[in-house]
């Protein structure tokens, strides 16, 4: 399992905005998207990458002001779902 955490010392995020982030096109605060930037896509993506790889995303914040954390975790390997009978006489 690969464990990545990623923090900042920026902006932050209200607690009661936080629920939005994983929104397609949704960004916490439209006045602060002119000022730093962004689609509103980053984390969905993210979310959605990971997730096809059997891992899980998760973001921290205590507010505004005091910056954010996300987490993510992936597998390095998994067993295969299913083998059919001729892949595992020709492995043997």
């Amino acid at each position: 399992m690969v464990k990545v955490r990623v923090a900042d010392t920026g902006i932050g995020v209200s607690l009661d905005q936080q629920d939005k982030l994983f929104q397609l096109f949704s960004q916490v605060d439209g006045s602060r998207t002119r000022q730093y930037g962004g689609t509103g896509l980053g984390l969905v993506i993210s979310q959605k990458l990971v997730e096809a790889m059997g891992g899980e995303v998760h973001f921290y914040s205590l507010g505004e002001g005091l910056g954010s954390t996300v987490t993510f975790n992936v597998p390095l390997y998994q067993q295969p779902v299913m083998v059919s009978s001729n892949e595992s006489s020709s492995q043997e």
